[in-house]
């Protein structure tokens, strides 16, 4: 094993850096599920040259500090049909000549590994990057500084969609699916960290690091470790978030004419005590903090097993109960506010 890992290091070609952009959220730096931000992968060289389904090459995101992935996108091998399928990235071309186009086969690039608890993301490169690009006369190249290939993980299915040039990407968004209709296949890769046992500290950034390996690196199938390391280097800061600390809230609920407090956990979230047993993971500074989508959250509170206490009692009754009509000498009274006075004759 450790003679095979030499001999990668020593015999993978030796190309330009990998440049990597990323953009960077402010989380709860002991919260179990923070959103973080995006990373953007643009290589200007033939970085991954020689690359195939026989031969792939993976590359591996992992987040230091003893950040965990909070949830499940990819398991090759989960009983889940959806989680058990890769996702393929949209790959755009980025160049100001029109006569350049993008030749990235669209299972070039995918997330084979994306598993909760775990602190790793694995990709595979399955197309070799010296045909990526495909200029006026046909001929094929790899990317370089004028022309050059960009793929993203942390967006949403609908930002991957709208973020695309279509005239530009090999895909519309990134999918599950490479058969896609629309944009019902897009897929969401927003990355969701547990910190709840992490040693971030406050104001603090999250960093991570890349590293490309050899296909010894599946160790079975959808199974993957650190072999074969290549010498692949990567540019970037390395950083996704920044540690904040979150001030605790305390608003109030009004049941049945009784005043119900949600006080707040230790933790800085706002949760309901001693009525639903729900964490509406609402926080102070905007939208950025919102851990699960809003609608859920309010669709919970309100499936109540007591709606009684949830809806106010009504005391204003029709004029004839349960009449199926208003009987001639209740007109007047069902006539409008302005019109309840009749004119006098």
């Amino acid at each position: 094993m450790h003679r095979i890992f030499w001999f990668f290091v020593v015999t993978a070609p030796l190309f330009a850096d990998i440049p990597i952009q990323e953009s960077i959220n402010d989380v709860y730096y002991r919260g179990d599920h923070q959103l973080t931000g995006s990373i953007t992968l643009y290589p200007t060289d033939n970085d991954f040259a020689g690359a195939s389904p026989e031969a792939p090459i993976y590359y591996r995101i992992a987040l230091a500090s003893g950040a965990r992935l909070a949830d499940t996108r990819v398991d090759l091998n989960s009983q889940n049909e959806l989680l058990s399928k890769p996702i393929y990235l949209a790959c755009e071309l980025v160049t100001s000549q029109p006569s350049v186009d993008n030749n990235v086969p669209k299972d070039a690039i995918s997330i084979v590994r994306w598993v909760a608890d775990e602190s790793s993301i694995w990709f595979k490169v399955q197309r070799d990057s010296s045909t990526w690009i495909s200029y006026a006369d046909e001929s094929l190249h790899p990317p370089d500084d004028d022309h050059y290939i960009a793929w993203t993980i942390g967006i949403s299915a609908r930002s991957s969609d709208s973020d695309h040039d279509t005239d530009k990407s090999n895909m519309p968004f990134n999918t599950r699916n490479l058969e896609y209709s629309g944009l019902a296949d897009a897929t969401s890769s927003i990355i969701c960290v547990d910190l709840t046992e992490s040693n971030m500290e406050l104001t603090r950034y999250l960093e991570y690091d890349i590293d490309a390996y050899a296909a010894a690196a599946e160790t079975s199938p959808g199974h993957f470790s650190e072999i074969g390391l290549l010498t692949t280097d990567f540019t970037s800061d390395f950083e996704i978030a920044r540690g904040k600390e979150l001030k605790p809230l305390e608003t109030t609920l009004l049941l049945d004419h009784s005043r119900t407090k949600f006080r707040p956990d230790g933790d800085g979230f706002v949760s309901v005590h001693s009525v639903f047993a729900l964490d509406l993971r609402i926080q102070e500074d905007g939208p950025q903090y919102l851990e699960t989508d809003l609608a859920p959250c309010i669709s919970n509170a309100l499936n109540s097993l007591l709606p009684f206490l949830v809806i106010f009692p009504s005391f204003v009754f029709p004029p004839e109960p349960n009449c199926l009509g208003t009987k001639p000498h209740h007109a007047d009274n069902c006539l409008p506010f302005e019109n309840c006075f009749p004119e006098p004759t």
